[in-house]
């Protein structure tokens, strides 16, 4: 495994990840290959409920493309060139086996999320027949809101920065070294949070961009790209957070 070279981000590193995928003379056909590939995913699940696993199969290839492509940003010897271009479609079996081990860690994040709400549910269920003349019952409910939501970001910035992790060190492992990534994520909060919520928006105006039928098409590549970049920061951050 290659050892990364430490070295301090500059302020344009940021935007040069998020603009240096045009530098790839193939980033058109890489960009269309990752939305043809989340596309089929999609297609899959609604044309048969039972093509479940291979649409997980399509979701893991296309994880394991953004975390090969994080891996060649940090794991990069040459720290003159930020942005190296965009790895290629190939041996798919590691594409594969890697986005798998890293979607076995997001269902673990989600599972949590999903039983934290079953309790915290059930906890104000019990609590609605004591205050449900009391004007605490409307406080209860915005602070279970605004609870699941905290928790909800929070998660999902969590496994946002531990995709670095993952990504460098290509192993299962990785996906459990929590304190060495909230250690990161408290050395370069703004890195990191900047990178989250560029990856966030980019995601929104993705789906936005299905409100329209000719755009609606291209969904898959804009989501596709949305990830992409959102990865590429990630990475850029993780990189500079070196010891």
């Amino acid at each position: 495994m290659n050892i990364p070279i430490p070295h301090t981000h500059k302020k344009g590193d940021l935007a040069e990840a998020f603009a240096g995928i045009s530098s790839d003379p193939q980033w058109k056909l890489k960009l269309c290959i990752g939305g043809f590939v989340n596309y089929l995913a999609l297609t899959l699940v609604c044309l048969q409920p039972l093509l479940i696993p291979l649409s997980f199969i399509c979701l893991a290839l296309s994880k394991g493309y953004l975390l090969r492509a994080m891996r060649e940003i940090i794991n990069k010897e040459n720290t003159t060139e930020v942005s190296p271009r965009l790895p290629s479609w190939d041996d798919w079996l590691d594409l594969l086996v890697s986005g798998l081990s890293f979607i076995v860690i997001e269902v673990g994040f989600a599972f949590f999320f999903l039983t934290f709400f079953v309790v915290t549910l059930l906890i104000k269920l019990a609590l609605w027949e004591s205050l449900a003349s009391s004007p605490w019952s409307v406080a209860l409910t915005i602070g279970h809101f605004l609870l699941l939501s905290l928790l909800y970001l929070g998660l999902n910035l969590f496994a946002f920065v531990l995709m670095a992790n993952f990504a460098q060190q290509e192993s299962m492992s990785s996906g459990f070294q929590w304190l060495k990534v909230y250690r990161r994520i408290k050395k370069e909060p703004i890195g990191f949070g900047t990178a989250w919520l560029v990856s966030m928006a980019l995601t929104a105006l993705a789906w936005l961009s299905s409100l329209t039928i000719i755009l609606a098409l291209l969904l898959p590549i804009f989501y596709f790209a949305s990830h992409l970049i959102g990865a590429r920061l990630c990475a850029v951050v993780w990189r500079s957070t070196q010891d």
